[in-house]
Order: C-alpha cells, then sequence, then structure tokens
C-alpha cells in the first residue's frame, strides 16, 4: 500500500506486508490518498469511511463482518474486487 498524506485511521490491528485486516472500521481521511498495489487483500468487520481516496488498483476489499456494514463516500466509491460475506 501507497500512502499519501498524513491522515490514514484504521481502529485495528494490521497486518501490511501481503494483507491487511481490520477488525472494526476504515476510515479513510480528507486529503489522504489510499492505494492498495498489485492484488493486495484488505478485510473490513466494521464500516468504509472514505473522505479522502481510494485507489484499488488490483486488490481485493472483503466485508467480512456478521452485522450490517456500511460504505460511505464523498465521492461515491470504487472497488475493483468486493466480496462480502
Amino acid at each position: 500500500m501507497k500512502y499519501y498524506n498524513t491522515f490514514l485511521s484504521i481502529v485495528a490491528f494490521l497486518v501490511w506486508h501481503a494483507s491487511a485486516s481490520a477488525q472494526v472500521s476504515m476510515s479513510i481521511g480528507q486529503e489522504t490518498k489510499l492505494v492498495i498495489t498489485g492484488e493486495m487483500n484488505i478485510a473490513i468487520s466494521g464500516d468504509w469511511q472514505n473522505d479522502g481516496s481510494f485507489v484499488p488498483d488490483n486488490g481485493v476489499v472483503h466485508f467480512i463482518g456478521t452485522d450490517v456494514q456500511q460504505i460511505t463516500s464523498v465521492s461515491g466509491e470504487r472497488f475493483t474486487h468486493l466480496t462480502t460475506n
């Protein structure tokens, strides 16, 4: 992953080398850019809040929560690959 600017808030434990797993929510702050490089996987069990910029490349975002999850983005959201359970 590449990060631009300084604010990326992920309320969880992340494994950065091959995949990322968030046990709560993903929050991308204003003026922040999150870039998934290659075929990286991100697993989210909480909500997705994007107030900045998200570049999915060829990565996969997995929504793995057992409760209702929300995707919120100020400019709409684009996922290259998205799975839900």
